[in-house]
């Protein structure tokens, strides 16, 4: 299903019995390595998608809302208009604002850009 649908992002989890559901009242017969081992196969399907979805975006020009400061190695980070997150550099005034930036580099989670220009 994750090649057919080509998500962006996922997130995934074990299967682990909730309070006040029908699912409670299940025996649960997988063994818990099993599902370690399930869950790890399809973060690493997911995560190749991601990785290839973002190669895309190499050398694109996009509109980025900077959101905030970078958390490691930008100054800033900020999201485009479909919602993929950019880190790049720029001074601490563009946080509120809409920047060009160019896509130079990618991860399976973001994009890495250089900023062109900015508007207020």
């Amino acid at each position: 299903m994750l090649d057919e649908v080509q998500y962006d992002s996922a997130f995934s989890f074990k299967y682990s019995p909730r309070p006040n559901t029908a699912a409670l009242q299940l025996e649960d017969e997988i063994p818990e390595e099993e599902k370690g081992r399930r869950l790890e196969l399809l973060h690493d399907r997911q995560k190749l998608i991601q990785y290839n979805k973002n190669a895309a975006y190499i050398g694109r020009r996009m509109e980025v809302l900077v959101d905030d400061k970078a958390k490691i190695r930008f100054s800033l980070m900020g999201r485009t208009s479909n919602n993929k997150i950019v880190n790049f550099d720029g001074p601490e005034t563009l946080i509120g604002q809409i920047a060009q930036v160019e896509i130079i580099g990618f991860s399976p989670n973001s994009l890495k850009g250089v900023l062109l220009n900015f508007s207020n």
